[in-house]
C-alpha cells in the first residue's frame, strides 16, 4: 500500500488547523514559533518583525496601562509605568554604520556608539580616540 489513506490525511489536515488557529489566537506565525523547516534568515527576521511591532510591543504597552492604573497610585501619585520589550534589530546594518563611521576617522562619543548599539547611556561623555588607531 502506498501513500497515505484519507484517514490519516484527515488527521494530518485537522492538526495542522488546530495548530494554525492556536498559533494565531496568540499572534504568532509559525516561522516565528520556529515550525517550518524551509525558513531563510531574512524570513525568520521579517517574520520576528512582525511578532515584535503586531503582538510584543502592543501587549506590552497594555501591561503598562494596567499597571500605570493599579499598582503605580500605591507608590506616588502622576506614575507611568512603561514595559518595554527589546526591539529586533538586525545587527549587520548597525555593524556596518560603526565600520563606515569609524573608518571615515570620525569622532564618535561613548554615548553615539552606545546609542547606536541599544544599550544604555552614560552620564560622561568621553570621545572614543583609541579606537580610531
Amino acid at each position: 500500500m502506498f501513500g497515505t489513506s484519507p484517514k490519516v490525511m484527515d488527521y494530518q489536515q485537522g492538526w495542522d488547523q488546530l495548530v494554525n488557529f492556536s498559533l494565531g489566537g496568540l499572534g504568532i506565525t509559525k516561522p516565528a514559533a520556529g515550525m517550518v523547516e524551509d525558513s531563510s534568515y531574512s524570513t525568520l527576521f521579517a517574520t520576528l518583525k512582525q511578532l515584535y511591532w503586531l503582538t510584543m510591543d502592543p501587549k506590552c504597552t497594555r501591561i503598562g496601562h494596567r499597571f500605570t492604573r493599579f499598582v503605580a497610585p500605591f507608590f506616588g501619585d502622576n506614575l507611568i509605568v512603561e514595559v518595554r520589550c527589546k526591539p529586533i534589530n538586525d545587527h549587520e546594518v548597525t555593524f556596518q554604520k560603526i565600520d563606515k563611521l569609524l573608518s571615515a576617522k570620525a569622532k564618535l562619543t561613548h554615548n553615539q556608539l552606545v546609542r547606536l548599539l541599544d544599550l544604555p547611556e552614560l552620564a560622561s561623555c568621553h570621545p572614543l580616540h583609541h579606537l580610531l588607531r
